[in-house]
């Protein structure tokens, strides 16, 4: 027959006192080893024993014998100013990150306006000197177009500035 005999289970803190922590078959380097960890390590309980049921708070919940009504409405008006305040601020850094988002687009909004206008100029000061060479080669049929030649003519000898020149190559650099 077997017997029934259950064996005892004592349970001991050994971080009090590191000689009862047993390693038995361990070389006495690992043996210690193995206790400086354990004495370090903190464990914490399962999450299981820290989940609480709500009905178990409301129910421990109660109402102080020395405690009056005006109190707790004291600290709701207080909580309400507060959280009044707090939406507030909220909704004023909003407006101010609107209007910054708003000024922001309209810089660029602006700048590329500039750089449209910029290049308009460009390609309309190009059309004009391609204008004045295509018309230069032309035999003039009138006194007109028999002046105008002159003036190419003069506007030929004219020297370009360095400005009118970059502009110009600029354009020329232009992609299609």
């Amino acid at each position: 027959m077997m017997s029934l005999i259950q064996p005892s289970v004592y349970e001991i803190d050994t971080r009090q006192n590191s000689e009862l922590t047993v390693f038995d078959g361990s070389k006495k380097e690992d043996a210690d080893l193995a206790k400086q960890f354990w004495n370090s390590v903190v464990l914490l309980p399962p999450v299981e024993s820290s989940l609480v049921c709500p009905e178990i708070n409301q129910r421990t919940k109660g109402r102080l014998l020395n405690s009056s009504q005006s109190k707790g409405k004291a600290v709701t008006k207080a909580e309400k100013e507060l959280n009044e305040a707090k939406v507030q601020r909220e909704k004023e850094y909003e407006e101010f990150v609107q209007a910054k988002n708003t000024e922001d687009e309209q810089k660029l909004i602006e700048c590329a306006r500039d750089t449209h206008n910029e290049l308009r100029h460009l390609f309309l000061q190009q059309a004009k000197i391609n204008r004045l060479k295509n018309e230069k080669w032309r035999i003039p049929n009138n006194r007109e177009e028999m002046d105008l030649m002159r003036k190419l003519d003069q506007f030929d000898t004219f020297e370009y500035d360095d400005q009118i020149e970059k502009d110009r190559q600029l354009v020329m650099n232009l992609p299609d």
